[in-house]
């Protein structure tokens, strides 16, 4: 199916209509007129996409155009029947984004529909709404630091010159101490619970 003209088994190169576009030549004026006289007769035509190709044919035939994107571009909105483009205050802030909405706040919006006062159900919304936008915000990408080969061996030099204290030794001492302490008991309990374990 050829998109331009909605016809099954017409293709782009043998188009009827592009070859009549591109014949003609008007001036700017009755080139607008043409299309908005294809574009009104494709938006209250219920015949099929074959009849309105040939209506769009006679169309040019008796007034002509040379403007074939123009109307390429018109025919083509019109192929949607029903799409109704977006121009609210959303439409910048979506930017090629997809907002989908969750299950948790498909449910909240349930129960926010289920208010008896409006009142509440604005005053509601519009908390969620504010959440919404909140967990949606675009995070700051921290820029990733940058690790130079010749600054961590600086670093690592640094901190090997640094005289090793009594004190920092006594410490380690400790903590290792509390440790084999620590597996001590745990190897004891184990070979209790094995003797145990044989018994049975």
């Amino acid at each position: 199916m050829y998109f331009k003209c909605n016809r099954k088994g017409h293709y782009a190169n043998r188009c009827p209509l592009k070859d009549k576009i591109n014949a003609l030549t008007m001036d700017e004026e009755t080139r607008q007129s043409i299309l908005y006289a294809i574009r009104s007769d494709n938006d209250t035509s219920s015949e099929t996409d074959s009849s309105t190709e040939e209506e769009g044919i006679k169309i040019l035939n008796n007034e002509g155009s040379s403007n074939e994107d123009a109307f390429y571009s018109q025919s083509d909105s019109s192929d949607d029947e029903g799409a109704i483009p977006c121009t609210g205050r959303c439409a910048s802030k979506c930017s090629g984004h997809i907002n989908v909405i969750t299950k948790d706040q498909e449910t909240i919006f349930d129960l926010i529909e289920q208010l008896p006062d409006e009142d509440s159900k604005r005053t509601y919304l519009l908390k969620l709404r504010q959440s919404v936008e909140e967990q949606n915000s675009p995070k700051a990408i921290e820029s990733p630091i940058i690790y130079l080969f010749q600054d961590i061996l600086n670093r690592i030099k640094g901190e090997t010159k640094k005289p090793i204290q009594v004190e920092d030794l006594h410490l380690e001492i400790k903590v290792l101490k509390r440790e084999f302490a620590d597996n001590k008991q745990r190897l004891t309990h184990l070979e209790q619970a094995f003797q145990a374990f044989q018994e049975i």
